[in-house]
């Protein structure tokens, strides 16, 4: 827990971190990269490991958009190791996913890196309950282990990708399925009121 006078500094270099994706996807590199270096000062001053790992986990995403891939690698390892000082599973796994993405992905190509990396995330996703993660993983470690020439294992991650993805959709149905329901029953409960009101 972050004292008082760390939380407002904390909050707002949270909140410059956000504008780091948003500017690395709109490819005002500069801009984020300064950023960045503003928030390493802050996270120096303030030692937080929450705001190393989120730093770290930020860092890696621009290297990457960069095409800095070691230097990705990298920082993602630094988010993995404050991840896991704060015990936080999300940023544990969003790094684990994006080296394993990255070594499925680059011109040195290393797919039984990636298939450590992923496998690490989907462990952490596994134990956080997160489905629509778990089917995304198993989908790329699908692919990756036909690459590697693992059929039986590819399509073992396949079929478990099948039916999660299945069961998801079923769910997703069963939501609209029950929104369309309630505005319904709404609707005829207020034409009910206005015949009544007549």
């Amino acid at each position: 827990e972050l004292s008082k006078d760390v939380q407002q500094p904390a909050a707002a270099a949270f909140g410059k971190l956000f504008l780091v994706s948003n500017l690395t996807t709109l490819k005002r590199f500069q801009e984020a990269e300064d950023i960045l270096k503003e928030v390493q000062r802050t996270a120096d001053r303030l030692k937080s490991d929450k705001l190393f790992s989120a730093l770290y986990g930020n860092f890696g995403g621009y290297y990457d958009k960069i095409g800095e891939r070691d230097k990705a690698i990298s920082a993602y390892k630094e988010a993995i190791r404050y991840a896991i000082i704060t015990s936080n599973k999300f940023n544990q796994i969003s790094a684990l996913t994006q080296i394993g993405l990255i070594y499925a992905d680059t011109p040195k190509t290393d797919y039984s890196k990636s298939v450590v990396y992923l496998e690490k995330a989907l462990g952490l996703i596994q134990v956080t309950g997160d489905k629509h993660r778990e089917s995304s993983l198993l989908r790329h470690l699908a692919s990756i282990e036909a690459k590697l020439k693992h059929p039986n294992i590819a399509v073992q991650y396949y079929r478990d990708y099948l039916a999660l993805a299945d069961s998801l959709n079923e769910a997703d149905v069963k939501i609209k399925i029950n929104e369309i329901e309630s505005r319904y029953q709404s609707r005829q409960k207020s034409d009910s009121l206005l015949v009544l009101r007549k």
